[in-house]
């Protein structure tokens, strides 16, 4: 079962990635540094970046509380410009949802590719 849900997060990555390219002309890349799966949006024209890291949940199903702490770290290395996005095909506590969003980190749960598209347009366009 664990293989299906990587396949399944892995096509959602490419098939975003390619959506993104494709039809905003952005540049989308793997980040360079830690996480393979998670993605980089920038927008050569005017500099802004958009992060997207993809999480799953641990042995109870849902993001750890503690996630909030790793992703408010990864967020503070970020320019004031750049956004962070968090996407998981796993649950997500309100408690942690709330956090998050305190934080300024914008949370995807179970999302489509057009949801993760339009958002990201609508945050390079602010």
């Amino acid at each position: 079962m664990a293989l299906s849900i990587q396949y399944n997060e892995n096509d959602f990555i490419s098939q975003l990635a390619e959506q993104l390219r494709r039809d905003n002309g952005w540049k989308v890349e793997k980040e360079p540094f830690g996480g393979a799966a998670d993605l980089v949006v920038e927008d050569t024209n005017s500099g802004k970046r958009i992060y997207i890291e993809f999480k799953t949940a641990g042995e109870y199903g849902e993001l750890p509380i503690s996630s909030a702490r790793a992703l408010d770290v990864q967020k503070k290395r970020l320019s004031k410009n750049d956004a962070l996005f968090l996407v998981t095909f796993s649950g997500i506590s309100q408690t942690l949802g709330n956090k998050l969003k305190d934080l300024g980190i914008k949370v995807f749960a179970n999302p489509t590719v057009e949801d993760v598209v339009g958002n990201v347009q609508y945050a390079m366009s602010a």
